[in-house]
């Protein structure tokens, strides 16, 4: 993969997962209580929308990576666990990131909503787990030979 892309992949996910983590943490330690129940963060829609935009450009970049370099790894039998795993949680997230944006029933929002949050946490283990692998960090370091 050219490091250009990888870098752009890399700000892309990293854009997406720093804002659905403000999110989480806005939505969940500083609603206030008002007159008609709790008022949510004012940042909350801006960070969301942010999320949104950058979701859509990973939603691209994801149609690349599955395309080309997880086809290709998948031919080569390298890293298809982790890999695997990475494109059906990412699967499971854009779903049910769609899902928020277009369901109307609260019931069904807030089942969606969970999902996406408890997705979105994994995501970050599998993916940092993919990212382990394909550095090499769970091959055991070779010592070299002693002079004799």
């Amino acid at each position: 993969m050219p490091d250009l892309l990888r870098y752009c992949i890399y700000l892309g996910f990293g854009g997406v997962w720093l804002t659905g983590c403000l999110w989480l943490v806005l939505h969940l330690l500083f609603e206030t209580p008002d007159e008609f129940g709790n008022a949510r963060h004012p940042l909350e829609p801006t960070v969301l929308w942010i999320h949104g935009v950058l979701s859509i450009a990973i939603a691209y970049l994801f149609g690349w990576i599955l395309a080309r370099h997880a086809s290709e790894a998948w031919r080569q039998h390298k890293r298809r666990v982790s890999g695997g795993l990475l494109t059906a949680v990412l699967a499971v997230l854009s779903i049910s990131g769609f899902a928020l944006f277009f369901l109307t029933d609260s019931d069904w929002q807030a089942q969606s909503a969970r999902l996406h949050e408890i997705f979105g946490v994994a995501f970050t283990l599998f993916g940092l787990e993919h990212w382990r692998v394909m550095t090499g960090a769970t091959e055991p370091q070779k010592t070299p030979e002693r002079a004799r």
